[in-house]
Order: structure tokens, then sequence, then C-alpha cells
């Protein structure tokens, strides 16, 4: 028999050596996961961080974007924010971007995102949305879109048929087309003397297919006489028109140089005329020439008066009793109005061909500034876009094209000019301003100028209009990211048959 105690000295040593391994493992895991945690930590830290300096930087561009909208909805387009709001400036570490989505014709869907590298190659972002809408021009305002859709470097009339005459069924008639107000999916058209006094003078089409504008009404505003119109803008429920018939005494009721017409019957209705007191003039003198409508007063301009105003504002919250609430005399054609805020912006053939009155009290106004470009040339046509008046003229070798700044109306300053031709085809007629880009229709062409810069302006695209080898007569309007000019030759053997072209930009 053997005896004695056993010997556990091996078993013990290996039981010893085992746990001391799952130990150290158990070590290693625990101090893994420990840093594991902590530099998960200090990265958490680190995104939250960068996550609210992002949030900050995008709250602080979508205000300011807001605020830009508030000063003049025509400013929410994305290359003039990127301009006007340093909040959008991109650095080394975080992108700033902006979108801008129209999702009605007086609403803009302002995006700003802010995205930045994070460790491990990681790419994070913040984003906020805000809708804006243009309240100054909530009801008859312009519909065009500020921001650019497709190239318009390489723009095209974009409708088949542009012969005003075919348009409305009348192939044999003429047609010399004076003005273009496109609102809501509707566009309407005036006309001009014609040769027959049972001629229409007032179009409305339906555009919601806008390159294929089909005739809804039309009417005659003066089967008297063949006087016809000169311009035209609408709220939707009523169009206002300048009547193109002249001074010469007459006991007529039909006479006067606004016509207040309802467009929301077909077909659509002359429900109100006025003729301005206190204007007299032999025949083409105190001829309704241009309108501006807004907030339910109606700005009129006329041609030079042998006496009285050539500008004149009217109330016309109650379309069918409008009342004279003030004038002011000029002393020439009303060539072009424009109204923002409490400031009326006139283009006049004077040497002064740029005049800014002050209406915050309707009934007197008064000038305020002004602007005289070299040469004396007519003013002929206005935009503005926030604080900046663009002036088109007629021909000149000091140029056609003037952009200003009119922050200060009693100190309007010069930022640029531009020569738009190198003949006397190239009067600025019609104008407006999207974006970085005015389009200025002359004599025979659409002209599309990138105006960012004022002081260095660059041609980007011409298109010619139809008959552009005759003098026309020009004039456009805009809705979304389509433009519609009537265009008129005045000489030719066109003379006096208008078109209607569409043109836009494809992607």
């Amino acid at each position: 028999m053997i005896t004695g105690q056993p010997n556990l000295s091996g078993n013990g040593r290996g039981f010893s050596t085992l746990e001391v391994v799952i130990a150290m493992a158990i070590v290693i895991i625990v101090l893994s996961a420990v840093i594991l945690v902590s530099f998960g930590n200090q990265t958490a830290l680190a995104d939250s961080q960068s996550s609210a300096e992002a949030l900050a930087r995008a709250q602080a561009a979508l205000e300011c974007a807001q605020a830009q909208a508030r000063k003049d909805f025509k400013l929410v387009a994305v290359s003039v924010l990127q301009e006007n709001c340093p909040a959008l400036a991109s650095d080394s570490f975080y992108t700033v971007t902006v979108a801008v989505t129209q999702t009605d014709y007086a609403v803009r869907q302002i995006t700003t995102t802010v995205a930045w590298q994070a460790e491990y190659g990681r790419t994070l972002s913040v984003q906020l949305s805000t809708l804006v809408a243009n309240f100054e021009n909530a009801i008859g305002g312009d519909t065009c879109s500020s921001n650019l859709v497709g190239n318009w470097s390489m723009p095209l009339v974009a409708n088949g048929v542009t012969d005003f005459a075919q348009l409305v069924g009348d192939s044999a008639g003429t047609y010399p087309l004076t003005d273009v107000d496109a609102y809501q999916g509707k566009v309407y058209v005036t006309v001009n003397n014609t040769s027959a006094n049972t001629a229409e003078t007032f179009f409305v089409f339906d555009a919601t297919n806008p390159l294929n504008p089909t005739l809804v009404s039309k009417i005659d505003n003066d089967i008297a006489q063949a006087a016809g119109l000169k311009a035209v803008q609408t709220d939707g429920h009523y169009a206002y028109v300048a009547s193109g018939r002249g001074i010469p005494s007459t006991s007529d009721p039909t006479f006067g140089q606004l016509h207040i017409i309802d467009v929301s019957v077909n077909p659509v209705q002359v429900v109100k005329t006025l003729k301005i007191s206190g204007v007299t003039g032999t025949s083409g003198q105190g001829v309704g020439n241009s309108l501006f409508y807004k907030d339910g007063y109606v700005y009129l301009g006329l041609t030079k008066t042998g006496s009285g105003p050539e500008f004149h504002i009217i109330d016309v919250h109650n379309p069918l009793n409008p009342f004279l609430v003030g004038g002011y005399s000029v002393g020439n054609d009303v060539n072009a109005i424009f109204v923002k805020g409490r400031y009326v912006y006139l283009a006049t053939p004077n040497d002064e061909e740029f005049t800014i009155l002050d209406v915050g009290n309707p009934s007197s106004p008064q000038r305020v500034g002004g602007f005289n470009a070299p040469g004396g040339e007519p003013g002929l046509s206005l935009a503005l876009v926030g604080d900046e008046a663009y002036v088109g003229r007629a021909y000149s070798s000091d140029g056609e094209l003037y952009v200003l700044n009119v922050a200060s109306p009693a100190a309007v300053a010069e930022l640029g000019h531009q020569d738009i031709g190198s003949d006397n085809q190239a009067s600025a007629k019609g104008l407006l301003v999207r974006d970085n880009l005015a389009f200025v229709t002359t004599s025979e062409s659409l002209r599309i100028w990138d105006v960012a810069t004022a002081g260095s302006m660059a041609e980007r695209a011409v298109v010619p209009l139809p008959n552009s080898g005759d003098t026309l007569d020009t004039t456009l309007d805009c809705e979304d990211n389509y433009l519609f000019i009537a265009s008129v030759p005045t000489t030719g053997a066109s003379a006096k048959r208008g078109t209607l072209s569409v043109v836009t930009a494809l992607p």
C-alpha cells in the first residue's frame, strides 16, 4: 500500500497560470472598453460641439435669407442670398449651401445646409428649412421667379406660333401689341390703335401651359374710335389698363385714360372708365401711357399734357368707384413706373430721365431724388431689386442700361452702365431682372446681361425676335421661368403685325 500526501504542486501551478491569463484577458477587455468609451465620449463631444456650431450657422443663414425676403422678395435667389448673407460663406471646415424651391407664386421654401468632415472619414451635416411669403405683393404682384432655372446662356423661343393674329384666329388682322402682363396662369395683352374700330384691343390667354397660350376672352375697349390701349396690370379679378385715346374735347362717356376691366367673367367687361380731371392739351397729349398697380392703387402715367400733371395716383380699392388721390407734374411723357414701399420711380424723356417720388402721402407726391445720365436720352424702362434700380433708355453712345444705388433716394449713385448694342436698334424698351441677369428687349432682340457686378456687366445671350429685320416695339413680362415678349414691327411688310413669343431655358 502506498501511503502519503498527493503531489498537487503541478496542478496548482497550472490553475494559477490559467487564472492569470483569464484575469489579464478580462483586464485587457475592461481597459479596452474604458479606452473606447473614453475616446468615444471625446468623439461624441466633438461631434456635439461641431453640430451646435453648424446649427447656429444654419440658423443665422436662414435668418438672413428671411430678412432679404422681407426687404424684397426678388432677393430670394441662390446667388443673391450667397452674396448678401455672410453666414452662407463656407470655410476650411464647414461647407454652407442654400437652396430655394418655389412652392407657390408667392411662396418660396429656403433650405440651408451646413456640412463638415468629422473623424474617421465621416461626413456630418445639419439642415434647416423655412417658408417665406411675398406679403408686400400678395395680390397683383410679380409672379416671375427670381430663381433662374436652366441654361440662360442658351435660351430659346419656345412656342411654335408667335404670330398674334393666328393666336386669336384672325390671320388677316394686324395687331400692334403694346403691353403684356402674366399673372397666375393667365396672360393679358393690350393692343394699340388698329385700322378698324371693331377690332379687339384687350385679350386674355390661358397660359397654364406656357408653351401653348390659348385665347380665353377678348374685348374692344372703345368701339367709337380705333384708340386702343397702352399698358396693363391685373390683380387677377380686375385688369387696369391705360387708354390710348387722346385729349380732344368730347362728352363721350367712354372717354378716359383708365379703363377697369372685370376679367373674372367671360367675356370680360369694361366696368369703369376714369377721365383724369384738370388735364388739357391737343391731340396726342394726356394719353394713358404707362401703369403700375399695387395694394389697391393704380399709378398712371400720361403723355405730356398741355396743362395738368402727367403722373396720377388713383384709389381702386373699390374698382367700381375709382377716384383720383393725387398727381405730380413731370412736364413730359411718363414712359415707365415702378412702385416699391413709399417710393415711386419714373422713367421719362426729361434730362433727368429717372425720378423718385415720395408717395407716403398719396395726395401730395414729392420729388426726393433722381438721376441724369450723360447724353440726355429718354428713359424707357425700369426694374428694381433690393436697393438697386435698373434704368433702360434710348440708344446712346453713353450706354442704355444703368444700374443705380437707391438705398438713399435723395443721393442716387451710379453703380455701372452698359452699352447693350452697337447701333440705334439697341434702345432698352423692355426690362426685367431675375437673380443676377437683366433681360432687355430692344428693337430687334432679347438681350441677356449678367449684372452681378454692375461695373463690369457681361452679355450672356442674344435671342432674335420674330421680324427682327424690321424696327420693333417690344415689351415683356415673366411668370415662373418663362418670359412673355410682345413685339410689333413699326416698319417693313409686317408693320403692325404683332407677335407673342415665349422664351425659356432648357435644363
